[in-house]
């Protein structure tokens, strides 16, 4: 079985299923990957460029099995601020190597993170205070299953193939381990199970990149002019694709025709067509419609005067007729009535009206016997006359009469109305034709004449209405030939129509031609860039198959990684880390389909919350430590910063477990308490020499460095890391009081303040109990201390002391400016304070 999540993805690699792309990523991700890496796999899965990943080196099955135990870390130049020539000699057991933040701990780590190939990369950065950049070089000697070798590194690679057996704890490794599903449960991604979703999740941000590689592509295709390019021409280039078969058809085109083929055919067509356009017959068809039109008007207009002149003689004829009967009926009349011949005008019409409009006139306001026009009474002679009139008005043939008169008044004036002009030009119809048209006008023009004259006599004279007859024959046979030229005329029309569509065919043909062989660099370009992006898009979908096979290889390490063994074993160091009872189970999921076995920690009853957040980072620990148990790599561990926001009960009972494992431990911290920790368990003693032999009988031995620094460009320089105590702060005041002239006045004072601090501990509460009598302020109270040791003199003496150093130089006041502390009176201090120290 294998040990872990990268295994398998190693094993996969030489896998038929696994692509050779695939297993480029796997590479990578593997080894460590950048941002510049995500592009250079997008463009090779797009087939930008090859990426070549000879260089990320992995560990392979047989690397496993090798025991790898480092004996000397040397930084010889050129990480960052880091000192030259700083050597860290290794115990095969322990090592611990404190510094606070900015000593240049961190940078020790980095480089072995990157020598190893940790999970993280951690970049390395030159010394950007010194005016040249140095070239890296470290060496680092370490034993292969007991052989010794050694490595210099440039800081060029990361994950030196021998060294890659060599595990990482750091933040990275608790970043997907654990995540909350309910309220009551905790997944747990032991072996880097978590690495499946990341590799997936890596996989996503290389086709996000390769997608934006394509986007560009597409923004930047080649623009082509179309407008004279005709849809049969365009209809290979619209096309996602370009098969071969058509790019050969298209090479084809441009290798036979050339432009000048092209302008050659295209200035032929164009003199066909000036040819066509100049053998116009469309102004003959229209001269000869216009003619036709003419000699219709005409014809028609002869034939309107005919009809009109027929029925206005006959009409004119019968009105006269019957007027002279009902003139004649009317005088017949009169004569009948004689008394009113004596009345001169009584024939006349103004007369008659005159008349009929008194009588109207006395009919409408009932007027009898009187004159209606001056009101007098009638005398016998006008009475007899006025009877007379009444008859006279009464009379049915003078109504009749009156009727007819008004009916040739109507047909006088239709007559004077009626048009008889034929609108003709001689030149549209010949001289000959022309003065018949006139002539024939002329004798309807005399009809009307007479015909009104008529009317005007009451007299009509027979007159015989002219045939037009021959006139209308000749102008129907002149319109029949322009209908007969005209249809002529259209069938050459037609076949011109026919003829210039035809070679505008041609010519659009030529001109499409012309466009794509002057376009011909941007279209071979925009089938090059089709086909690619086509090409790229397919290999984009086939990621789904990738992510598909990847899944169930994540699954199947997570059925065959979580056994029962790692389990218990988890389950242990956990609860053993957090005092607490947990509940660890194996318990399977189902996910899209697809079956997934998970480790969960579930909460029991009586437990409120799962884990707290100092618990869950317990519970990153528990695991990593389970799998290194249960493992077959006993090579090095390396531990940077493990215990962050734990409290000091689950870092006593994790330096424990440390203490516990075969392994060679590296461990990187600032936490003072993890530190008393190591420094004060009873499984392992701090070995005081490092360079000469140590009492293996008192346990492991652990090498205890610390990182200091001595100005911002000259950081990490190594140093034993002494026990802290009073003896430590003593020596380290008496120090700097030999310098001559004495100028770390402040540093003594406070190494005296220390020194008093630790003489409490050590000789007042006798390592019993933390130093737990001072307030907020950070004052010790004295008067306390005394209640605890009779020995009253010490503690005023310590007092006195304290109260010097604290008021004499690290407080501001008169005291400091007025009453200084001199060298002397250190001395003196540092000889009074060496009485109460525990001796060595």
């Amino acid at each position: 079985m294998l040990d872990n999540a990268e295994e398998y993805l190693l094993e996969y690699i030489n896998d038929p299923k696994c692509s050779e792309w695939t297993a480029k990523v796997i590479k990578v991700f593997l080894s460590g990957h950048t941002e510049e890496n995500v592009e250079e796999l997008a463009k090779d899965l797009i087939k930008v460029q090859d990426f070549d990943v000879s260089n990320f080196e992995v560990v392979n099955n047989e690397s496993v099995t090798s025991t790898i135990v480092l004996k000397e870390l040397q930084h010889i130049s050129g990480v960052n601020a880091l000192a030259d020539n700083q050597k860290i000699k290794l115990s095969e057991n322990v090592n611990v190597i404190y510094g606070l933040n900015g000593t240049g701990k961190s940078s020790y780590f980095r480089i072995l993170n990157e020598m190893v190939g940790g999970r993280r990369e951690t970049p390395i950065l030159p010394n950007v205070y010194k005016d040249e950049v140095e070239d890296i070089s470290v060496k680092l000697k370490y034993l292969i299953d007991g052989c010794s070798t050694e490595e210099i590194w440039d800081g060029t690679r990361r994950a030196i193939n021998g060294l890659l057996p060599v595990r990482v704890f750091d933040s990275k490794y608790t970043e997907s381990m654990l995540k909350k599903r309910d309220s009551d449960e905790l997944v747990v991604k032991p072996y880097g199970l978590n690495i499946f979703e990341e590799l997936i999740a890596f996989i996503a941000e290389i086709v996000a990149s390769a997608e934006e590689i394509i986007s560009d592509v597409e923004k930047n295709i080649p623009e082509i002019q179309w407008d004279e390019v005709s849809e049969a021409d365009k209809q290979p280039f619209d096309r996602n694709v370009i098969s071969e078969i058509e790019i050969s058809k298209i090479n084809n085109f441009f290798d036979e025709i050339s432009i000048a083929d092209v302008n050659e055919s295209v200035n032929k067509v164009n003199e066909e067509l000036a040819k066509l356009q100049s053998q116009n017959p469309d102004d003959k068809l229209k001269i000869q419609k216009d003619k036709l039109r003419i000699y219709q008007t005409i014809a028609n207009k002869l034939e309107e005067i005919n009809k009109e002149g027929t029925e206005n003689n006959k009409s004119v004829k019968e009105l006269i007729t019957e007027y002279k009967k009902c003139k004649a009926d009317s005088d017949s009349f009169r004569k009948q009535i004689a008394i009113l011949n004596s009345i001169p005008g009584s024939d006349s019409q103004e007369w008659k009206k005159f008349i009929a409009a008194g009588d109207k006139y006395s009919k409408k306001v009932k007027q009898t016997g009187k004159c209606p026009y001056c009101h007098r009474p009638y005398d016998e002679k006008s009475l007899e006359i006025v009877k007379a009139y009444a008859e006279f008005i009464e009379n049915d043939a003078e109504q009749q009469l009156k009727s007819k008169a008004e009916e040739l008044g109507k047909k006088r004036d239709l007559i004077s109305q009626w048009n008889i002009e034929i609108v003709v030009d001689e030149a549209s119809v010949g001289k000959d034709l022309f003065k018949k048209i006139k002539k024939t006008e002329s004798v309807f023009s005399n009809i009307k004449k007479s015909l009104i004259s008529f009317i005007d006599t009451n007299d009509y004279s027979e007159q015989s209405i002219p045939d037009t007859g021959s006139l209308k024959k000749e102008i129907d046979e002149n319109a029949a030939g322009c209908e007969k030229s005209i249809e002529l005329l259209m069938t050459d029309s037609s076949k011109k129509a026919e003829k210039i569509k035809l070679c505008n065919e041609e010519l659009a043909k030529y001109k499409s031609r012309k466009s794509i062989l002057e376009q011909k660099s941007q279209l071979l370009l925009l089938i090059q860039k089709k086909n690619m992006i086509y090409s790229q898009k397919e290999a984009i979908d086939e990621i789904t198959k990738v992510k598909t096979n990847l899944s169930k290889l994540g699954n199947k390490a997570h059925r065959e990684l979580l056994t029962t063994q790692l389990q218990s074993t988890f389950s242990e160091i956990l609860q053993d880390l957090i005092k607490k009872p947990i509940y660890v189970e194996i318990k399977g999921k189902s996910s899209a389909g697809k079956q997934q076995t998970e480790l969960a920690i579930k909460k029991e009853k009586n437990v409120t919350n799962i884990l707290s957040e100092g618990e869950q980072k317990a519970a990153a620990l528990a695991l990593f430590l389970a799998e290194i148990k249960i493992s077959r790599n006993k090579s090095t561990i390396i531990f940077d910063d493990p215990v962050n926001s734990l409290d000091h009960k689950i870092i006593g009972a994790f330096t424990d477990q440390l203490m516990d494992l075969d392994n060679q431990l590296i461990i990187f911290t600032h936490n003072k308490l993890f530190l008393d920790s190591i420094e004060t368990t009873a499984k392992a003693h701090v070995c005081k020499t490092i360079d000469s032999a140590c009492n293996k009988n008192r346990g492991k031995h652990i090498f205890l460095y610390e990182t200091q620094s001595e100005g911002i460009s000259r950081k990490g320089v190594i140093a034993q890391k002494s026990k802290e105590d009073a003896n430590l702060f003593l020596s380290r005041a008496e120090e700097k009081l030999n310098q001559s002239p004495l100028e770390e006045t402040n540093a003594v004072c406070a190494n005296l303040r220390q020194a008093i601090e630790e003489i409490i501990d050590e000789v007042v509460f006798n390592k019993l109990s933390p130093n737990k009598f001072s307030n907020k302020n950070g004052r010790i109270n004295w008067e306390e201390l005394k209640k605890l040791n009779p020995d009253t003199a010490l503690i005023d003496t310590l007092h006195n002391i304290h109260g010097r150093c604290s008021g004499g130089e690290l407080h501001l006041g008169s005291e400091r400016e007025e009453n200084p502390v001199d060298k002397e009176e250190l001395l003196n201090m540092c000889s009074t304070l060496r009485q109460y120290a525990p001796k060595k």
